[in-house]
């Protein structure tokens, strides 16, 4: 019991590489698990619920690991604070910004998307060549002559016009409906085509959006910060 006493004060008082708590930055995202094939990220949870763990960055699973099963020692919150901490000023010290002009973002970053003022936590996956969004209960219908389509994203329901049709052989051999949504994320106010996945879950900022815009440092997690 004081060995494990030893090591988990060792771990939250400093002992620990930032390395290593980048590696486990927060439970959240730990938990978040990214499809191969759909880049698209997988929760269980609703967004707010994600969002309330992905800003705790605890290294819950480095301590849980530590502990043996008939162990009951309790980690007191200021050393659970202290961890928070050190994490938060490890990210808040990296470069926003490359001496080139590009702005550097992490493995996941705050957006705001149209003229909605909801957050949402974005997946930024640099081998995806197109960005897309999951969303539920999508029909397709024509106004005015032109293609249009309505879907539900996160509770909302919201309705825009099509841009094109693509193919994306990985989730369906029929053409899937591109949206042009306006996309901020740090000082980058953008409109970006997303490839709308019906019954997926989640937000991927693929290659259309880095490209000269931005490039990723995948050690880290909302480099940016949310949107003022």
């Amino acid at each position: 019991m004081r060995i494990v006493s030893g090591i988990l004060l060792f771990l939250f008082a400093g002992g620990v590489s930032l390395a290593e708590e980048r590696e486990s930055i927060h439970y959240a995202i730990a938990q978040s698990r990214v499809s191969h094939h759909s880049f698209v990220p997988i929760t269980k949870q609703p967004q707010n619920e994600f969002e309330k763990q992905a800003s705790a960055y605890l290294s819950l699973s480095t301590a849980q690991h530590l502990l043996s099963s008939d162990s009951f020692l309790a980690i007191d919150s200021s050393s659970l604070t202290l961890a928070h901490k050190k994490t938060h000023s490890a990210t808040s010290a990296i470069s926003k910004e490359t001496a080139e002009g590009l702005y550097v973002v992490g493995r996941h970053e705050w957006i705001l998307l149209g003229t909605s003022k909801e957050y949402f936590s974005a997946y930024v996956d640099q081998a995806s060549k197109n960005s897309r969004i999951g969303v539920s209960e999508l029909v397709e219908f024509e106004r005015e002559g032109k293609d249009w389509v309505q879907f539900v994203l996160q509770g909302k329901e919201y309705k825009y016009a099509i841009s094109e049709w693509v193919k994306d052989s990985e989730k369906s051999d029929e053409p899937l409906p591109v949206v042009k949504l306006r996309t901020k994320l740090g000082e980058i106010n953008e409109e970006i085509e997303y490839v709308l996945i019906d019954g997926g879950n989640g937000i991927v900022l693929g290659e259309n959006f880095l490209r000269d815009l931005a490039v990723q440092n995948a050690k880290y997690d909302y480099i940016q910060g949310r949107v003022k």
